[in-house]
């Protein structure tokens, strides 16, 4: 499987590309997108303090795909999941497990990894004001 490391970028990161830099809108509150814009990357330039991570959620749950609602923080080495519902956590060292099969969560030799992906899915969530969990 062939990864692309050079950036990351969320899905939210497109629709500010469409619009010039600094939107304005007469009432700022109706005016909320997510991301950054894609445009210096598109000119072939590295942005200065480009996100190291992403935040991502999951809702479809157990109806469509029998997967349960989930989000997590994910970075070019480690993903971090939580399953709001039941309380779970998974945490996967990508390089050294590339299926994600064999979550490392709660294992001490990640609890310094652990603490800091958590700490930043917490900032991440702030950022994005993601939605209090259920």
């Amino acid at each position: 499987m062939r990864r692309w490391r050079a950036l990351v970028f969320q899905l939210g990161d497109n629709s500010r590309s469409k619009l010039r830099p600094d939107p304005i809108c007469a009432n700022k509150n109706r005016f909320i997108l997510q991301g950054d814009s894609l445009l210096p990357l598109l000119r072939g330039e590295q942005p200065v303090g480009w996100r190291q991570s992403f935040y991502y959620h999951y809702y479809e749950s157990l109806v469509t795909h029998r997967v349960p609602e989930h989000y997590g923080v994910v970075t070019e080495r480690y993903k971090l999941v939580r399953y709001p519902i039941t309380d779970e956590w998974e945490l996967f060292d990508r390089q050294q497990d590339p299926t994600e099969l064999d979550s490392r969560y709660g294992d001490p030799a990640y609890s310094e990894i652990q603490a800091q992906l958590a700490s930043e899915l917490e900032r991440l969530r702030d950022d994005l004001q993601a939605e209090v969990d259920r």
